[in-house]
C-alpha cells in the first residue's frame, strides 16, 4: 500500500472516529505505519499549564495506551519550541543546537534521539502535541512530514467534534439529573432538608465539586452560609458570612443584581473574598453563582464550583432553572410554616374565646342561694333559644345541688317578652317542678305585663310576684318563716 493510499485509509478512520479510543486507535495503526518507535498525543488544560494525556504508545510496548491523566508543562520542554503554524523537526537532538542540554538530557534519558513534534490547532490557537518520536536518529522526508502534519490535523479536527458530541452528551445526562434533582428536592418539606439535600444533589448528580448555599440575614446585615457540601467540608472551617454591603463579593452581588456570576479563575477569586483554604483544598477551577429567588424577591444565593476549566452557558442556564425551583420550594415550605403558625394562634384564640364564652354563659344565668332551700335567678338581656336552654341547664343544675324547694325568677331585666319567651319560662317551670321546686315569677314591668296579655299568654303554673323582695317573703312563707324588722338601733 503506498503512503498516499494509506494515509487516505488512516484520514477516513481519525475523521470517522466517534469517540477517543477510536481516534487513538485509528492514530496508533498510522503511527505504526511510519515506522515510529513512539507517540504521544495530549492536550493543553487548564490555561495551558497542564497536559491532558490522551495516548501514549510505543512500538516495544504496542499495549501501551493511557489516558486521562494530566502533567505539568513544564514536564514537556520541547513545547517551548512549538509553534501553531509549524512543526519542530529534529533528526537528531545530540547534534541539534535548538536545544538545551537540560532538554537533551531529559529526552535521552526516555530514548528519544529524533523527534517529530506537531501541533494540535484549534482556532488559531495551540490547543495540544502530537509527538513521534525515534530511538535512533532518522532523516524526517518532507513526505513524512506532510503524513504527520495531517494526521496532528485530522486529529484535531476529530477531538473538536467528539468534544462537542460528548459535551452534548454530558448536556443531556445533566439535563436528565437536574429534572430528576428538582423534583427530589421538591419533595422535601422543611428548609434545612431542602438546602442540604439540594447541594448533595449538585455533586452527586450533577457533579459539581463543591456547593455553597447562603439567604439573606437582613437583621444582622449578612448572606449568611446555610449549607456547604464538597470540598468544603472539612473540620474547623467557620461558616462564611458575607456582608451585605459589600459588592465587591461575587455572591453578595448576585444577591443585588439578581443575576448569575460566572469566575474562571476561582483561586484568585477565593482569595479575594476569604475561603482560598477551600479553593486550594479541592483545585477549584471554575464558578457560578445564582441567585434564590421566587415571588420577585432575591433572598439568597447558590454558588457551585468545578475543578475543570470549562463551563457552559448551558451549565448557567440549568443552574439557574434549578435555582428557581429550589426558591419556589423555600417559599412554599415558609408560607406552609407560616399558615401553620397563623393556624396554631388561631386555635388557640378560638380555645380562649371558648373558654370566655363558658364564663360569660355562667355570669349571664348566674343561680344565687338566698336561703336554705330558696334560689334567685335573676334574668338580663333578651332571651333566645339559645340562652334559654342554657338558663334551664344552669337552673336544674343548682336546684338538684342546693336541694331547693323555691326559685324565684326574677324578670325585672327583661326588656320584653313574646310567646318563645314566654314558653321559654313555662318549660323552665314545669322541669323546675319535676325536681320538687315552686318557681316564683317576680319583676314584670307594666309593659311586659301587658304584652304577655294581648298575646293571650297563660302562665297556669307560675306563681307570680310584684317584685324580688315579694318574692323571697313568699319563698320564706312556704317553709314558716317570715321577715320581721330588726329592734331599734342604738
Amino acid at each position: 500500500m503506498s503512503a498516499m493510499t494509506y494515509l487516505a485509509a488512516a484520514s477516513y478512520a481519525i475523521a470517522g472516529a466517534s469517540n477517543r479510543e477510536e481516534l487513538i486507535d485509528a492514530m496508533r495503526k498510522s503511527v505504526d505505519y511510519s515506522g515510529a518507535d513512539r507517540f504521544y498525543l495530549g492536550r493543553l488544560c487548564q490555561g495551558g499549564e497542564e497536559i491532558e494525556r490522551l495516548a501514549a504508545w510505543e512500538k516495544t510496548n504496542p499495549d501501551l495506551t493511557r489516558m486521562g491523566s494530566r502533567q505539568p508543562r513544564k514536564a514537556f520542554p520541547v513545547l517551548e519550541y512549538l509553534k501553531p503554524d509549524s512543526p519542530l523537526i529534529s533528526d537528531d537532538l545530540t547534534t541539534d543546537s535548538r536545544f538545551d542540554e537540560g532538554s537533551k538530557t531529559l529526552l535521552a534519558s526516555q530514548g528519544v534521539r529524533s523527534i517529530g513534534l506537531y501541533p494540535l490547532v484549534r482556532g488559531g490557537e495551540l490547543s495540544g502535541l502530537f509527538l513521534v518520536t525515534y530511538r535512533m536518529p532518522h532523516a524526517h522526508t518532507g513526505e513524512e512530514r506532510d503524513f504527520f502534519s495531517v494526521l496532528a490535523q485530522l486529529a484535531s479536527a476529530a477531538l473538536a467534534g467528539i468534544d462537542s458530541r460528548e459535551e452534548l452528551i454530558e448536556q443531556v445526562k445533566r439535563a436528565n439529573a437536574m429534572q430528576r434533582a428538582i423534583e427530589k428536592v421538591s419533595a422535601f418539606d422543611d428548609e434545612e432538608s431542602i438546602f442540604a439535600g439540594a447541594a448533595r444533589l449538585l455533586i452527586d448528580e450533577i457533579g459539581f465539586a463543591d456547593v455553597w448555599l447562603g439567604t439573606v440575614d437582613e437583621e444582622a446585615g449578612v448572606l449568611r452560609e446555610r449549607v456547604q457540601r464538597g470540598v468544603g467540608e472539612y473540620p474547623g472551617r467557620a461558616p462564611i458570612l458575607f456582608p451585605l454591603n459589600d459588592q465587591s463579593i461575587a455572591t453578595v452581588r448576585v444577591v443585588h443584581t439578581g443575576k448569575p456570576v460566572v469566575d474562571l479563575d476561582v483561586p484568585a477569586l477565593a482569595e479575594r473574598e476569604g475561603w482560598g483554604e477551600i479553593a486550594r483544598r479541592g483545585n477549584l477551577r471554575t464558578l457560578v453563582v445564582v441567585p434564590l429567588r421566587a415571588g420577585g424577591t432575591t433572598f439568597g444565593a447558590l454558588g457551585a464550583t468545578r475543578t475543570e476549566e470549562r463551563l457552559s452557558e448551558d451549565d448557567v442556564a440549568m443552574l439557574s432553572t434549578f435555582a428557581s425551583q429550589l426558591a419556589m420550594t423555600v417559599l412554599r415550605v415558609r408560607a406552609d410554616r407560616e399558615r401553620r403558625r397563623q393556624v396554631e394562634a388561631l386555635e388557640a384564640a378560638n380555645e380562649s374565646l371558648a373558654q370566655l364564652l363558658v364564663t360569660v354563659r355562667e355570669l349571664s344565668t348566674p343561680v344565687i342561694p338566698v336561703h336554705e332551700g330558696v334560689l334567685v335567678l335573676p334574668l338580663v338581656g333578651t332571651l333566645d333559644s339559645l340562652r334559654s336552654a342554657q338558663v334551664t341547664e344552669a337552673l336544674l343544675n343548682a336546684i338538684q345541688k342546693e336541694k331547693a324547694e323555691v326559685v324565684i325568677i326574677d324578670v325585672t331585666g327583661v326588656p320584653t317578652v313574646d310567646t318563645g319567651v314566654a314558653d321559654h319560662l313555662l318549660r323552665t317551670a314545669r322541669a323546675a317542678s319535676l325536681l320538687g321546686a315552686k318557681c316564683v315569677l317576680v319583676g314584670m314591668s307594666p309593659v311586659v305585663a301587658r304584652i304577655v296579655v294581648e298575646l293571650g299568654v297563660e302562665l297556669t303554673g307560675l306563681e307570680t310576684r310584684n317584685n324580688l323582695e315579694a318574692g323571697i317573703s313568699y319563698a320564706l312563707s312556704r317553709q314558716g318563716l317570715v321577715i320581721r324588722p330588726a329592734g331599734p338601733r342604738r
